[in-house]
């Protein structure tokens, strides 16, 4: 009878402890590449089954919201996710007085998208210009239809999309704490197991320093910058943030970092900043934003932070 009781009580210990060992809360961490950056995911959980699951469903979503966020859209296309991304835009565009305008395709065309070094000829700017405007842009339930000539690029708010998707998917499957790093675009899921997710804002005149850390959680940010996608032609810097107005790239700021609840309007308010320059400060205090600012003269502008 001894013998029994202590051979069942050694097989319970040894059950705990290969459950607590397998099952202990831990980090899991995977990194791919989409939307023409590194997409980071972590998070913690007690089950590496649940763990494989949530990372197979994000990484099924991200590629199929890629295949459809990275194509310009030059005709009419049905598509709910499609409809659902130029309806919110059109809300932030006029909201931001055209700051963010995603029928700004027609001019980023021109520009080859920034995937090779272009200037585009000043008279096909201007000619095309008369083409950007998101009021024009029509949405009949699921089908989105931009008007003669226009080119619709959703490709500046896919990001913030794609890691709202990815944090419902994480909340879906029972985590609660995590975080998604799109290329600067971050959204964060809880705390990091009890603290803040420390989260390093980049100093745009040099790639190995950091001009602040943000302790975050349960939100998300964003950064817009003139250093991450450019190229140089007869020494002058051209980068791919490109002001709707003039159809060349917004000569304001270096970086806008904005923090938000959403990070769909997070990434489309780091943009709009940028371009609306000293009028974005204001458009910032307006909306009760918290927004980081580097400035070309190294000025660091902190608003509601």
């Amino acid at each position: 009878m001894r013998f029994f009781r202590n051979t069942l009580i050694f097989f319970v210990l040894f059950f705990l402890l290969i459950y607590f060992s397998f099952f202990r809360n831990k980090i899991y961490y995977k990194e791919f590449f989409l939307f023409d950056t590194i997409v980071e995911i972590k998070f913690f959980s007690r089950n590496p089954f649940i763990a494989k699951k949530t990372f197979n469903e994000i990484e099924k979503e991200y590629n199929y919201i890629d295949s459809l966020c990275s194509p310009l859209i030059e005709k009419c296309i049905e598509n709910k996710l499609i409809s659902e991304i130029v309806r919110i835009s059109k809300e932030i565009s006029e909201e931001t007085s055209g700051a963010f305008d995603v029928s700004i395709g027609v001019i980023m065309k021109l520009w080859n998208r920034f995937k090779e070094p272009i200037l585009p000829d000043t008279e096909e700017i201007i000619k095309n210009l008369k083409f950007v405007d998101y009021s024009k842009i029509v949405i009949k339930n699921d089908s989105v239809i931009p008007s003669k000539n226009q080119i619709i690029d959703i490709g500046g708010i896919a990001k913030g999309y794609a890691i709202k998707k990815g944090i419902e998917i994480m909340k879906k499957n029972g985590i609660k704490s995590g975080m998604i790093n799109a290329g600067g675009d971050i959204g964060i899921l809880g705390d990091k197991n009890g603290k803040f997710w420390k989260i390093g804002i980049r100093d745009p005149f040099d790639k190995n320093s950091l001009i602040d850390t943000l302790y975050l959680k349960n939100t998300s940010c964003a950064t817009s910058g003139d250093y991450e996608r450019y190229f140089e032609i007869n020494n002058k810097i051209y980068h791919h943030i490109l002001d709707p107005k003039t159809g060349y790239p917004a000569n304001t700021f270096r970086s806008v970092t904005v923090i938000y609840d959403d990070p769909v309007y997070a990434d489309a308010y780091a943009t709009a900043i940028f371009v609306l320059g000293k009028n974005g400060i204001e458009f910032a205090k307006r909306k009760g934003l918290k927004v980081i600012i580097v400035e070309k003269n190294k000025e660091i502008i902190r608003i509601n932070i």
